[in-house]
């Protein structure tokens, strides 16, 4: 497989569509080390911080939901 091929692919795609589910992989991960770092009697803010970052998700997508991809017919084929 040839890496122009890969380049192709990659650029006919609207990547930052992906936004939300990095933004929750990655704050997931954060949770789970800040679970394993914290001492146990600090773990009470850890659903707070879960909660809070699924309603940043929540509103940045009903935001920008329809402003970004409005000249574009297909995200990732479909």
């Amino acid at each position: 497989m040839s890496t122009e091929l890969l380049q192709a692919v990659a650029a006919s795609n609207e990547w930052w569509a992906l936004g939300p589910e990095i933004i929750l992989a990655c704050a997931a991960l954060g949770l789970l080390v800040m679970e394993m770092i914290l001492p146990r009697k600090d773990h009470y803010a850890i659903p707070y911080l879960a909660m809070m970052v699924l309603a940043l998700v929540l509103v940045t997508v009903g935001t920008y939901f329809y402003t970004g991809w409005q000249e574009e017919d297909l995200l990732f084929g479909g």
